[in-house]
């Protein structure tokens, strides 16, 4: 479970030696927003609509409200994920982002809906789902946003493919997220990470991380 630039390096070197890394040094970095946008977009995997641009550019955004999230990187501080009702808010995100050196973003639409956070563990039979807002589960706040979950319908089994689909195309198994469900059940996936918390489940996904683990370990052995 490690994200720093050194501690990557050296887990890929492992890795490229033959070494099984859970989860992969370049799952972790496939996780970083332009990359994760990017690979979600061209495997057809639903996510809104987004596009990853240089903050070294003055950009006229002509669809608010929208969110806008540092490029190079995961949601580290409150302000590397920030909503934007309209141009001038738009603009101070990107200074701000300019002046702590990030030079690009990724700039998602907003999408209306039920927000839910997922567990999961590819290749098993876990997946644990729920929503943030009566819970009050949130790291940043930002869950408010949308407002209180309304329960809009949506199909589970979708939600566990577009999961295992992401999880498989960003070569990280043992993953959490966050999607937006619609008024008519339309599931978009808005967030990816490795090595999420479990927070709420995390005797049940213990025993299937252990579970996915020694089924690598036994596939090593086999082959």
């Amino acid at each position: 479970m490690a994200r720093d630039k050194s501690s990557l390096k050296r887990l890929k070197e492992l890795e490229n030696s033959g070494i099984t890394v859970v989860n992969s040094a370049f799952g972790i970095e496939n996780c970083s927003r332009s990359e994760m946008t990017r690979l979600l977009l061209d495997n057809n995997i639903p996510h809104p609509k987004s596009s990853i641009v240089s903050t070294d550019e003055n950009i006229l955004q002509d669809v608010f409200p929208c969110w806008i999230k540092r490029g190079d990187s995961h949601a580290m501080v409150k302000d590397d994920v920030s909503y934007a009702k309209d141009q001038a808010q738009f603009d101070r995100v990107f200074e701000d982002f300019r002046s702590r050196g990030i030079h690009s973003a990724v700039i998602n639409e907003h999408l209306q809906g039920d927000l839910i956070k997922f567990y999961g563990v590819k290749d098993t039979d876990f997946f644990y789902w729920f929503y943030p807002s009566p819970c009050s589960h949130s790291k940043f706040g930002l869950e408010k946003i949308n407002g209180v979950s309304k329960g809009f319908e949506f199909s589970l089994s979708d939600l566990k493919k577009y999961s295992d689909l992401a999880a498989q195309v960003l070569n990280v198994p043992i993953y959490g997220g966050d999607c937006v469900v619609s008024e008519n059940g339309d599931i978009k996936i808005i967030d990816f990470n490795d090595w999420p918390s479990f927070a709420r489940c995390r005797e049940e996904a213990g025993a299937k991380i252990a579970e996915y683990i020694l089924h690598k370990i036994n596939e090593i052995k086999n082959s």
